[in-house]
């Protein structure tokens, strides 16, 4: 819980600091190669994640999502006299984050609406089954 509410308020002084800089970036391109790169890598995790639809949500999500704190200490860390780092790359958490609650609103109305492997069965939630290559009948001995 305190890493996330630092995460976000270090996120809000960056582009508080930044933000003309920011404003910049508008007619450069940056937002758009932003929401292709968040937009690929989406789909790519999803496109990789497995056979189970959940997992492929999840790993979708993650992958578009990436490691912006870590994304941060190297390029504040490594290109100190150059804020053209940091700047794209807050460019590309706002833009990423657009992206990535389309995608999570998709998968969760997606997967509202399938029906779940298995039986359907209340003591094995069906998924179980399906998961772990265990067939309803062993799960009910």
């Amino acid at each position: 819980m305190v890493s996330n509410v630092s995460m976000i308020l270090a996120v809000l002084l960056l582009i508080g600091l930044n933000f003309n800089a920011m404003l910049g970036t508008f007619g450069s391109g940056a937002i758009a190669v932003a929401l292709v790169f968040v937009t690929l890598s989406t789909a790519v995790g999803y496109a990789l994640g497995g056979p189970a639809p959940g997992t492929r949500a999840v790993l979708g999500l993650g992958t578009g999502q990436r490691n912006i704190a870590a994304a941060l200490i190297i390029a504040t860390q490594s290109f100190p006299t150059n804020p053209g780092a940091v700047v794209m790359l807050l460019v590309s958490t706002l833009a990423g984050l657009v992206v990535l609650l389309f995608a999570a609103r998709y998968f969760a109305r997606r997967s509202s609406t399938a029906p779940t492997a298995g039986t359907g069965d209340s003591e094995s939630g069906g998924l179980v089954s399906a998961q772990v290559g265990v067939t309803p009948e062993e799960l009910k001995r």
